[in-house]
């Protein structure tokens, strides 16, 4: 909390995106290709997968993913990118992403769970 934002952070989204993250760069270099380093990342966490996007190899080496971490009113929506070459992770709130793909998560998410309480 400073004077330009009153508002204290969400430290426990933090919390779990900063675990995410060192759970995520212990994987690289990512042998096993990043949907499996992610995957076991989150079964560690209490998170799972929304969704994924590779770019094409030729422009870029970047993995990027949607990710939901923790439960009920701790819950938030994170993006996860994953540089293949260099190993490099980071994991931020969408509010801090500058990733173009974090404007489209909350709605992809709320077709999710939707479709997972029709089911």
């Amino acid at each position: 909390m400073n004077a330009a934002n009153p508002v204290p952070p969400d430290t426990s989204a933090t919390e779990e995106a900063a675990g995410l993250q060192a759970a995520l760069k212990a994987a690289a270099p990512f042998t096993d290709g990043c949907q499996t380093a992610l995957e076991t990342a989150l079964a560690e966490t209490d998170g799972f997968l929304l969704f994924q996007l590779r770019s094409e190899p030729e422009e870029d080496d970047r993995w990027v993913a949607a990710v939901m971490l923790g439960t009920g009113e701790k819950q938030s929506m994170n993006i996860v990118t994953m540089v293949i070459g260099d190993g490099s992770v980071t994991v931020e709130t969408l509010d801090r992403s500058r990733e173009p793909l974090a404007r489209i998560v909350p709605a992809y998410a709320d077709v999710l769970i939707h479709l997972r309480a029709a089911a």
